[in-house]
């Protein structure tokens, strides 16, 4: 293949690594920033299960129904957070790979014009070489 064809397909390339390396850094935030909500929920639900309402005192049972109410929705809502940080996770690996991909075949490209380069640089020592022979030649024939 021609160098300078080899060169665009390469810089093609390199742009699409960089574009799925963005995407990868961005699919990490976004991880992230699942995996902090999820811990404050878990933080929220040990700080509630704290503060039973009036430790020690008598309380109403409609107000301990409102608790164990408040306390499943929190739990529910931390199940819920568990799977979109699972399905985030998911995402980000398979981003990752993609990425992967696309570096790998930058690599390759790379490696394949680094070849030809030096297979055309060792035709053109040939032709000089060949210039010089021809050179020295015509010197050793002449009269």
């Amino acid at each position: 293949m021609h160098l300078e064809s080899l060169r665009k397909v390469q810089q093609q390339a390199s742009a699409l690594e960089a574009q799925e390396l963005r995407k990868l850094v961005g699919m990490q935030d976004l991880l992230q920033r699942e995996q902090q909500q999820g811990q404050q929920l878990l933080q929220h639900q040990q700080l509630y299960r704290q503060q039973v309402p009036g430790a020690g005192q008598q309380v109403s049972a409609a107000l301990l129904q409102q608790y164990q109410h408040f306390l499943l929705k929190l739990r529910q809502a931390i199940e819920q957070q568990d799977a979109r940080i699972q399905h985030f996770s998911s995402q980000c690996e398979k981003q990752r790979e993609q990425w992967k991909q696309s570096h790998s075949r930058v690599q390759s490209l790379d490696f394949l014009i680094e070849r030809e380069e030096k297979r055309l640089q060792a035709l053109e020592l040939k032709k000089e070489q060949r210039q010089l022979d021809e050179f020295n030649h015509r010197l050793k024939v002449r009269p």
